[in-house]
């Protein structure tokens, strides 16, 4: 069972591909977002992945603190 609801949770896409999945935490005065991809990242994909966990914070009002599981 999903907690949210849907058949699918929160998906990176990187190229127009689905590439992993993430999830995020609110901790404290910033969020974390975990990104777990299901290979290792490309030429240019973390700054991809960097630029859009930051977009998600300037979103959220908060710094954002990216983690990329197996990195």
């Amino acid at each position: 069972m999903n907690a949210g609801g849907g058949l699918l949770g929160p998906t990176v896409a990187l190229g127009g591909r689905i590439a992993g999945v993430w999830q995020r935490r609110i901790a404290g005065k910033a969020v974390a977002v975990e990104v777990r991809l299901f290979a290792p990242p490309g030429r240019g994909e973390r700054d991809a992945l960097e630029a859009a966990a930051a977009e998600y914070g300037r979103f959220l009002g908060l710094p954002a603190e990216l983690t990329v599981a197996g990195d």
